[in-house]
C-alpha cells in the first residue's frame, strides 16, 4: 500500500521509468454515494497500450476500485487498488490473473 502523494509520485515515476509511450483508455465507469453524502464508492474498467524503453509493446487490462470523501465541497479520494486481469504481450500470451483461484488468493470475491 502506499500513502501520501510523495510516496504515489515516487510509485508513479518508478513505473513510468521503463514505458517510453503509454495511452491510457477507461472503458466504463460509475461511482456510488455511500450511506453518508459525503462518501463515496467506484468502479471503472481501463486498458492500456504501451511501448517499454526496450522496445516492445503490451497491453494492461484492469479495473480500479476507488473510495472518495467530500472534503470541504470536493470529492477527493481516500483509496485507489488496481486489480490487474491481464498485463503482458498484445498477443496475450502472458497468464491471466483473474481465474477464481488468483482473486481469491487476492481477497477478491469470486462467487459471480
Amino acid at each position: 500500500m502506499v500513502e501520501g502523494k510523495e510516496a504515489i509520485l515516487k510509485l508513479w515515476y518508478a513505473a513510468m521509468g521503463g514505458i517510453s509511450s503509454v495511452v491510457q483508455t477507461v472503458h466504463n465507469g460509475d461511482a456510488w454515494v455511500g450511506a453518508s453524502a459525503n462518501e463515496a464508492t467506484g468502479r471503472w474498467a481501463i486498458s492500456e497500450r504501451m511501448r517499454r524503453a526496450n522496445g516492445d509493446s503490451g497491453i494492461l487490462l484492469a479495473h480500479y476500485d476507488d473510495a472518495y470523501a467530500k472534503v470541504n465541497g470536493q470529492w477527493l479520494f481516500t483509496r485507489r487498488f488496481l486489480q490487474v486481469h491481464y498485463g503482458g504481450p498484445a498477443d496475450l500470451s502472458a497468464n491471466f490473473s483473474n481465474d477464481k483461484e488468483q482473486l481469491l488468493a487476492r481477497g477478491v470475491a469470486a462467487d459471480v
